[in-house]
């Protein structure tokens, strides 16, 4: 006999993952049995995979029927727009390192969610944030998926784009003493994520996730016990011995790192003997090929 108890406390903790990766009430999600013993699941989710993934949930405790009737955010029409200005996006009870980031003029959203002053919007690079209401253009003509095509997001291994060294090393230099700012995402000011962001996005047309979190899943895993395998372009990623805050920087060859320091309050380059001894390094990931 099937333990309904079980199913909906694995519900409602999957449901507090996804509250906590996602700051936001996009999430509802409800289970009971039909007459012929089928386990119906019904509710909303933000993203397609989190459908399958609260299955695979369920399956050590329901090995029968399942009806999954929970549909997510990625396939519903949303309402497009797109932002007149950059703003940053932390207001009042918001605030969230998951919901701080710009958006640039002219990027494309989906609005998502939200009444009055403020709209819950994502972005080109699936970054959630809170936008003002009178500072979104609304489209509502048909088609503007297109405009994401040409944005690559490598996740699993190393890209097949070739890059170039000197090419990444100036851009990522052309950043020096811009200064640091959560959620920042533009020449005029960067946060450690953003500045990996655009760095590989100016580059080699490559748009990461948003978040260092998210980052750090893409690409193709490198040895971080040995820093002599890191090369340029490589991304190490790391937690703060002090704050205890995540961290991301961007390998530049020579024993070198630059990144985005919250700390010294600008893009810095560092050596990565001194990065390594701030911070506990939890990754290295290659996204893309280095040229011959």
């Amino acid at each position: 006999m099937v333990d309904m108890h079980a199913i909906e406390a694995i519900i409602q903790i999957y449901g507090q993952e996804l509250a906590e990766q996602h700051p936001v009430h996009l999430y509802e999600i409800a289970a009971d049995f039909s007459a012929d013993n089928t386990l119906k699941l019904k509710g909303r989710v933000l993203l397609e995979y989190q459908k399958k993934e609260i299955i695979k949930r369920i399956r050590p405790v329901w090995t029968g029927r399942i009806e999954n009737n929970i549909v997510s955010s990625e396939r519903l029409d949303f309402l497009w727009a797109h932002s007149s200005v950059p703003l940053l996006h932390v207001y009042e009870d918001m605030v969230s390192e998951r919901l701080a980031t710009q958006y640039r003029p002219d990027e494309w959203l989906k609005v998502l969610a939200g009444s009055g002053k403020y709209r819950l919007v994502l972005g080109e690079d699936m970054a959630m944030g809170w936008v003002i209401e009178e500072h979104v253009i609304y489209d509502l003509q048909e088609g503007h998926e297109n405009k994401w095509l040409h944005l690559q997001i490598p996740r699993g291994s190393a890209a097949d784009a070739d890059m170039d060294e000197d090419e990444l090393i100036r851009t990522a230099t052309s950043y020096l003493e811009i200064p640091y700012l959560r959620g920042g995402r533009s020449r005029q000011a960067v946060d450690c994520s953003a500045f990996l962001q655009l760095v590989f996005l100016e580059t080699a047309g490559l748009l990461l996730p948003r978040h260092s979190w998210e980052q750090k899943e893409c690409g193709s895993s490198v040895a971080i016990t040995d820093t002599g395998l890191w090369l340029a372009g490589d991304a190490v990623f790391g937690i703060s011995k002090r704050s205890n805050q995540k961290h991301v920087g961007l390998c530049i060859g020579e024993n070198q790192i630059i990144h985005a320091s919250r700390r010294m309050g600008s893009v810095v380059i560092w050596d990565l003997d001194t990065f390594c001894k701030l911070y506990a390094i939890q990754a290295v990931r290659r996204f893309v090929r280095q040229s011959d």
